[in-house]
């Protein structure tokens, strides 16, 4: 599996695990605590798919950029999910643990592209 299929497949693997752990929250977290685990999961979503769209390193840069961004968003409220105990022992690690394979994968390439953006062939005056 290339890197760009791992990294899209990784972000719709989390996405999905949010949506199914969240079936199980308490009815009085729809309006507040849902919702924003399911934009952040689909901002991160978003975000690597354009990252790894045919832009230019830059932009491709910038967009995963935003990806890790929201990825460290979506880290504070499993932090508050943990505190608060709104979902089971088991499915919290299953989020963490997704969480952390896909912090690492993205971080690898945005430093691929930022060492392609940056490599001296590129900066000739």
């Amino acid at each position: 599996m290339t890197g760009t299929l791992m990294l899209l497949t990784l972000a719709s693997d989390l996405a999905a695990e949010l949506q199914r752990v969240t079936h199980k929250f308490p009815p009085e977290e729809k309006f507040v605590t849902i919702p924003q685990l399911r934009d952040e999961a689909l901002s991160i979503m978003e975000n690597t798919a354009y990252g790894m769209a045919d832009f230019h390193l830059i932009h491709r840069f910038r967009f995963l950029m935003r990806a890790k961004r929201h990825l460290e968003s979506l880290n504070s409220h499993l932090v508050l999910i943990r505190t608060t105990r709104l979902v089971n022992t088991r499915d919290l690690w299953t989020l963490e643990e997704q969480y952390g394979t896909l912090k690492i994968h993205l971080i690898a390439m945005i430093d691929a592209l930022q060492k392609a953006i940056l490599k001296p062939s590129d900066m000739s005056p």
